[in-house]
C-alpha cells in the first residue's frame, strides 16, 4: 500500500519489495517536483494497509518518504498518541502487552 499526501493506492504484489516501494516513492516525489513545481512538497508513506500507509506519510511531513514494514510494528509507533473510539493511549516500551490490550474488544456501553 502506498500513501501520497491526500491519496492512496494499492501496489501490485510484484511491486511490494521495500526497495521497489522506496524507488516508486522517490519517483513520485521527483515527478511532482519536475512536472508541477519544485516548491510543492510531497509526503509519501507505505505500509501493509492503507491506514498504516497514511500514518507513514504523516511521520515525515512535509517532504518525507517513510515505509512501515510488518516487522517494524508496533515499535514504529512508540511514544505515539493513538486514538481508538473514545479511548486514548500512548504506545510504550511494553508494546506487546499494549498490542494485546488493544486487540481486546471494547466493553459494551449500555
Amino acid at each position: 500500500m502506498l500513501s501520497i499526501d491526500e491519496m492512496w493506492a494499492w501496489l501490485p504484489y510484484n511491486l511490494r519489495e521495500p526497495q521497489t516501494v522506496e524507488d516508486i516513492g522517490r519517483r513520485v516525489k521527483e515527478t511532482v517536483a519536475r512536472d508541477v513545481s519544485p516548491v510543492i512538497k510531497v509526503s509519501v508513506g507505505a505500509g501493509p494497509n492503507r491506514y498504516l500507509a497514511k500514518a507513514a506519510s504523516k511521520m515525515k511531513k512535509p517532504d518525507g518518504l517513510f515505509i512501515i514494514e510488518h516487522h517494524d510494528l508496533p515499535q514504529v509507533f512508540s511514544g505515539t498518541l493513538i486514538v481508538r473510539g473514545s479511548a486514548l493511549a500512548v504506545v510504550t516500551a511494553s508494546a506487546e502487552r499494549d498490542r494485546q490490550d488493544w486487540q481486546k474488544p471494547e466493553p459494551d456501553r449500555a
